[in-house]
């Protein structure tokens, strides 16, 4: 009986070192997974910094060169927000919305339109203010949770013609 005792004993101690090697491992895999981690979001900060900061950069050059060529300013207040990805005007961000509505004929669903707008427009409530505009505008219309963009009407000119019959 001692001896089946000693071998059960023995491997039970085997098997706890083995444990506690494996445990081992696994905190060094750990800390070099947070170590990559902490590596990837720290870069990853800095090229978001540093992409605002050419895009404004590359704004304010605009606005000094549109200045020197004597272009009128125009009534649209550009605001910045260290938050946003991109500094661009309200109505810059409308048009935006609008065209890949029109350019979507087939109707885009919410998700889709904050997929492609979401480097122009940094909060996702502010896309789904700019639909409520437009639809209220008759810009869009809603139809089963995608949006439509209206057919544009004929112009006036052409309205007020005689036929000829």
């Amino acid at each position: 009986m001692k001896t089946i005792l000693d071998t059960i004993k023995t491997r039970l101690a085997d098997a706890q070192n083995r444990l506690l090697q494996s445990k081992q491992r696994v905190a060094e895999a750990q800390e070099e997974y947070q170590s990559a981690n902490l590596a990837v979001t720290t870069w990853q900060n800095a090229l978001e910094f540093e992409t605002r900061q050419e895009d404004r950069h590359a704004s304010n050059s605009q606005a000094t060169l549109d200045a020197d060529l004597g272009f009128a300013a125009t009534a649209v207040v550009v605001r910045h927000r260290p938050e946003s990805r991109s500094v661009t005007t309200e109505m810059n961000r409308t048009d935006l919305v609008r065209e890949l509505i029109r350019r979507t004929p087939n109707g885009i669903r919410p998700a889709d339109l904050w997929h492609e707008v979401s480097g122009a427009i940094a909060h996702r409530p502010y896309l789904y203010s700019i639909l409520k505009r437009l639809k209220d505008r008759n810009d869009i219309y809603e139809r089963r949770g995608k949006y439509y963009a209206r057919a544009t009407s004929a112009p006036e000119e052409e309205k007020d013609q005689p036929s000829l019959q």
